[in-house]
């Protein structure tokens, strides 16, 4: 064989192996490229999808299952809870009357035509009618219609204790 027969060997196995390298290197390239493209996590809005370019109602995206963790239990802050305030008219009614009354008394006394005893006296009436009316709508949610028309002729009786004691 002549020196030429081997160079055009040689040049030939090279060119083959350039040829098989090259073809390695883009055969691992587009491997790699299929791998990640044939599906990546992506984020859509607060869950997270499987992207595939084939998969999905819009080209690519399908919901992965949404894991929902139990809820937990935290202990809130102790603190006494009120009853909540009903709207109570016998009640309200009867203590406006015992507030004007009240008043009334306070007025007589600072101007001088009630005694001291006598003010105490009927301040003190006056707080147990007030305590009895509570006490009543507090139990029953309102005042029954005996408690209310007992407490109404108590406070008649002041009514008229007041009208005494100052006349």
């Amino acid at each position: 064989m002549s020196g030429a027969g081997v160079l055009e060997r040689e040049t030939m196995r090279n060119l083959l192996k350039s040829a098989g390298i090259a073809g390695a290197v883009l055969a691992a390239s587009l491997s790699i490229a299929g791998t990640a493209s044939a599906g990546t996590w992506v984020t859509v809005g607060d869950s997270w999808g499987w992207h595939h370019p084939y998969w999905g109602p819009y080209w690519g995206w399908r919901p992965a299952p949404v894991v929902v963790p139990e809820p937990v239990y935290v202990p809130g802050p102790a603190y006494v809870v009120e009853p909540a305030v009903h709207s109570r008219p016998r009640l309200d009614f009867l203590l406006d009357e015992l507030g004007s009354q009240a008043s009334q008394v306070r007025a007589d006394r600072a101007a001088g035509r009630l005694s001291g005893a006598s003010y105490n006296t009927l301040m003190a009436e006056d707080a147990g009618i007030r305590s009895q009316a509570i006490r009543a709508a507090d139990i029953h949610g309102w005042l029954p219609d005996p408690s209310y028309y007992r407490l109404q002729g108590e406070v008649s009786g002041l009514t008229h204790d007041i009208s005494r004691d100052i006349g």
